[in-house]
């Protein structure tokens, strides 16, 4: 976003502490920070059961939203249970595929 600072008048006099504060900490933690934390994940869980994942993030959105002071409304809630049903859905099948793979990796059978 730094680019795009150029082409917008900057009013260094409405400029506030905790404002910079704030950008810094976006500059920091959502961005850098969800990166890293996102590739350990990946590293460790493996591609397939970390993107399972990646679909709980409207679900923290609504949580975080609550907690500001917003009211949960029946969508949301109604979303995060189709979200929750489909994660379990997908471990389930990842489960049910792993387990014959495993079975002819043992018996050093090819499918």
């Amino acid at each position: 976003m730094i680019p795009l600072l150029f082409f917008q008048p900057l009013h260094m006099e409405n400029i506030t502490t905790f404002g910079m504060t704030g950008i810094i900490y976006l500059g920091l933690f959502p961005s850098i920070g969800s990166f890293l934390f996102w590739n350990q994940g990946v590293k460790e869980l493996g591609p397939g059961k970390a993107s399972i994942t990646m679909n709980l993030m409207p679900i923290f959105t609504a949580i975080l939203s609550v907690m500001a002071g917003q009211e949960l409304l029946i969508s949301q809630m109604v979303g995060g249970i189709i979200v929750i049903a489909g994660m379990l859905l997908s471990a389930n099948l990842m489960r049910r595929q792993a387990a014959p793979r495993a079975f002819w990796k043992r018996t050093g059978r090819t499918v």
